[in-house]
């Protein structure tokens, strides 16, 4: 599968990816900086959107919430047309490390900013700890 990260390089983006390649994925990594590497596509969600070349042939875009989608309670300017556009015709998901509010709150914000999200599209790094301890650990050990 081919997917396209929004945040590749930040803490959960960057395990995401690796993640994601060791279950035999290719990732192709959406930057605001230069692109350095064949599998980086530059794009800057304050004055443009994704470039289209950048999603030929994806199966599913992954976002990062914070500094990619939104910044404080709005929108970037570009961000909101360019998912729901990429949306249209791939799986669309949301990446949080914000583990304050839960996949279904962090979903209405999204829908409040005019992205199409149910709690299904995010993820929180609640649950990706949940996930991990719930793989690491035996049932009924204690965590904390």
């Amino acid at each position: 599968m081919l997917i396209a990260v929004a945040g590749s390089h930040g803490l959960i983006g960057s395990a995401l990816v690796a993640s994601l390649t060791d279950a035999g994925h290719t990732v192709r990594r959406l930057v605001r900086h230069e692109p350095l590497s064949d599998d980086e596509f530059g794009w800057d969600p304050e004055t443009l959107g994704v470039p289209t070349e950048a999603l030929d042939g994806v199966d599913a875009v992954l976002a990062d919430l914070d500094g990619v989608v939104y910044a404080g309670p709005g929108a970037l300017p570009y961000a909101v047309d360019s998912l729901n556009r990429a949306g249209e015709t791939r799986r669309l998901g949301y990446i949080t490390n914000n583990a304050s509010r839960s996949a279904g709150q962090v979903a209405d914000h999204l829908g409040e900013l005019g992205f199409s999200a149910v709690p299904e599209d995010v993820v929180t790094s609640a649950q990706s700890a949940a996930r991990l301890l719930g793989e690491q650990l035996p049932g009924g050990a204690k965590v904390l």
